[in-house]
C-alpha cells in the first residue's frame, strides 16, 4: 500500500523537475509566446496535477483501511517495472531526438508506450506511434509554424 501512495509523489516531483528543465530551453522569439519549452510544460501540468491527485487518494485510502491492513506495498512486479519503462522511454525519447529527430524519437515512444499498455495485436502498435508522430509533427511545423531544429 505505500508504494502506491510514494509512486505518485514520486511522479508528481519528476513531472516538476521536468517542467523546471523544460522552462530553461531557448526562447524561440515566436509572437505566438511559446518555445520550445510549452509542451513539455503542459505534459508536466498534466501528469504533475494527476499525480497529485492519485497520491492524495491513495494517502486518503490507506489512512482509512490502515487499521485492517498490515504493511503492504502495494505495487506488484509488473506495475513496477511497467511503471520504470515509462519513464526510460520518455526520458530516451528526449535525449535521442537531437540525433535521430523527431519523428523516430516520438514514434518509437509510443511504440514502446501502447505495447507497455497492452495495445494489442502489434500493428496496432506501430500504426498508431506513427500517425500520433507525423500528426504531431505535421500540427506543430504546418499549423504553428515551429521550425524544429533537429
Amino acid at each position: 500500500m505505500l508504494g502506491r501512495i510514494f509512486f505518485p509523489f514520486f511522479l508528481f516531483f519528476l513531472a516538476l523537475a521536468y517542467g523546471l528543465a523544460a522552462q530553461n530551453f531557448p526562447a524561440m522569439g515566436l509572437q505566438e509566446g511559446f518555445g520550445p519549452g510549452f509542451v513539455p510544460t503542459i505534459i508536466m501540468s498534466i501528469v504533475g496535477l494527476f499525480a497529485l491527485i492519485e497520491g492524495v487518494r491513495q494517502y486518503l485510502e490507506y489512512r482509512r483501511t490502515k487499521a485492517a491492513e498490515g504493511l503492504d506495498w502495494g505495487v506488484s512486479p509488473r506495475e513496477f517495472s511497467n511503471s520504470v519503462i515509462v519513464i526510460v522511454s520518455v526520458v530516451g525519447a528526449v535525449l535521442a531526438m537531437p540525433h535521430v529527430g523527431f519523428i523516430p524519437a516520438s514514434a518509437a515512444m509510443v511504440l514502446v508506450l501502447s505495447i507497455v499498455m497492452g495495445l494489442r495485436p502489434l500493428w496496432k502498435s506501430i500504426s498508431l506511434s506513427l500517425l500520433l508522430a507525423v500528426g504531431l509533427y505535421l500540427v506543430f511545423s504546418e499549423g504553428f509554424g515551429v521550425v524544429f531544429a533537429f
